[in-house]
């Protein structure tokens, strides 16, 4: 039966004489939706989640490995997908959502169900989220609720992502459901709606475009390094922490574990507010701001108890306590490679400010042509913050802040990890201690290279930021690397 007619048919006869509340609704492929019986509320991680969107800020489509042949599928960002197995730093998923317009001359489009290995890095949970259903679904919705202009999004609590298992009646046993809010676009809630592991055809129809994506950082973990332990966040075990509105009445956005804060202070209490909640719990809120938002959608009110300092959180995992360094050890440098450049750094598309993107942004880094595989060493003795991560076709980058404060990102590189190092969040990197391999991307531009940005560490939050106001798109401490590579060049073994 199509979709839209069983929508109808059930919301007909369900919702004669019945008001349209929070009530809890659940999608079964058969018989559409469906009031919850007999349902118990429980909570999972949202690394336990069992649905997944495929997302690159690069790419319009990623690849996608057959899982049965070496044969390569494209996916577009914004697939749902279904995860089913691990393997490494990949996840054999399954599409359920097909994206893109169709290419009669393109055959390598993964449509629905089709099954394949995609990079981790390609997945984000579909905890966050805004999901828009497409046009039947969509407008039986709406007629329903009585209004056009809503999405669907993972219901989170403080616990983690609601789920429902429900004793379903005849032979079907229990059936486990995700929870998905249905909002309008103020954030109120409409409705909730369960989809299962095993039954989710309703997600076929879901799609995020670019008005619906409401993604925050590529994963929660991305957050803590760069913590400072005396900064204030969001201090919480698992799910979304409600912000709400000036005027305390909804909830403008929801805020992730990790998140950096700064809350008001006043001389007269006034950014503190009791509030009485549905339960008839008085909670007190406070007035905070989320620096590394939007300016225009980061002040709001949250709940008090979710505020900590980000050392005292236990649910946070921040680097490694770092022992005091010899002042002189902070002045002494190295260059990143240990056999001098193939090629200039300062001129032509290897230079820091050179033009990408049709001179939409501007190249953040200094590249340094090597040979495939050379050694990439510390310019100084530092702290990994952020350890061996997927960064950009098929290279990968990691993260130090050196003894002098300064921060670099050593990008391009190989996903090769130096035999016998840790280079885990936390670990100490000594000057000129390898900490990677000189990589090549795989779009055949350019040589291989060690795509080096440089901070000067004064700044806090992810190195690349889509907002920041620049056209780098790079937090705003971002340096210029010319000057200080040149002078460290000059006590290399080629000078």
């Amino acid at each position: 039966m199509h979709l839209s007619l069983v929508l109808s048919t059930f919301f007909a006869a369900s919702f004669i004489g019945t008001a349209w509340g929070y009530d809890q609704i659940v999608w079964r492929d058969k018989s559409g939706f469906n009031f919850s019986n007999g349902c118990v509320e429980g909570n999972i991680k949202s690394s336990e989640l069992p649905f997944s969107i495929v997302f690159s800020e690069k790419y319009e489509r990623v690849r996608m490995k057959a899982s049965n042949a070496g044969f390569r599928y494209e996916v577009h960002s914004g697939t749902i997908v279904r995860n089913l197995e691990s393997h490494h730093k990949k996840k054999l998923i399954e599409v359920i959502s097909y994206q893109g317009k169709q290419d009669p001359y393109n055959d390598l489009l993964a449509l629905s169900k089709t099954r394949g290995l995609i990079s981790r890095d390609f997945l984000l949970p579909l905890v966050y989220i805004k999901l828009q259903l497409a046009a039947n679904p969509e407008r039986e919705l709406s007629r329903l609720i009585g209004n056009s202009d809503y999405y669907l999004v993972v219901s989170s609590g403080e616990n983690g992502v609601r789920t429902l298992d429900c004793e379903e009646e005849g032979d079907e046993g229990k059936f486990s459901y995700i929870l998905f809010d249905v909002l309008d676009n103020k954030g109120s809630k409409l409705a909730e709606v369960g989809v299962s592991k095993e039954e989710y055809a309703i997600l076929k129809f879901g799609h995020a475009n670019s008005k619906a994506f409401d993604r925050l950082y590529e994963t929660e973990e991305d957050l803590y390094p760069h913590l400072n332990p005396l900064s204030y966040t969001v201090c919480m075990e698992e799910g979304y922490a409600p912000i709400l509105s000036s005027d305390h009445t909804e909830v403008v956005f929801k805020a992730i574990k990790g998140e950096e804060i700064i809350p008001y202070q006043t001389f007269d209490g006034s950014e503190l507010k009791e509030i009485l909640e549905d339960n008839g719990a008085k909670k007190i809120y406070r007035k905070v701001k989320f620096p590394l938002r939007k300016s225009g959608e980061n002040i709001g009110w949250i709940l008090r108890d979710f505020i900590s300092l980000a050392g005292k959180c236990p649910f946070i995992e921040l680097t490694r306590e770092i022992s005091d360094v010899d002042e002189e050890k902070k002045k002494i440098f190295t260059f990143p490679t240990v056999q001098k450049p193939t090629h200039p750094y300062d001129s032509g598309m290897r230079r820091f400010g050179a033009r990408r993107g049709g001179g939409t942004r501007l190249h953040a880094a200094n590249d340094i042509y090597r040979k495939i595989n050379d050694a990439v060493v510390a310019v100084q003795g530092g702290h990994v913050i952020r350890p061996l991560y997927y960064f950009y076709q098929d290279t990968f980058a990691i993260e130090v802040k050196h003894d002098s404060g300064m921060v670099v990102r050593y990008g391009e590189i190989t996903s090769k990890t130096p035999s016998g190092s840790d280079l885990s969040v936390g670990a100490r990197v000594e000057t000129k201690e390898l900490v990677g391999f000189i990589g090549k991307v795989n779009s055949n531009c350019c040589k291989p290279m060690l795509h080096f940005e440089l901070y000067s560490g004064k700044g806090s939050g992810r190195l690349s930021q889509r907002d920041a106001g620049n056209k780098y798109k790079r937090r705003w401490d971002l340096l210029n690397p010319t000057k200080y590579l040149k002078k460290w060049e000059l006590d290399s073994p080629w000078k």
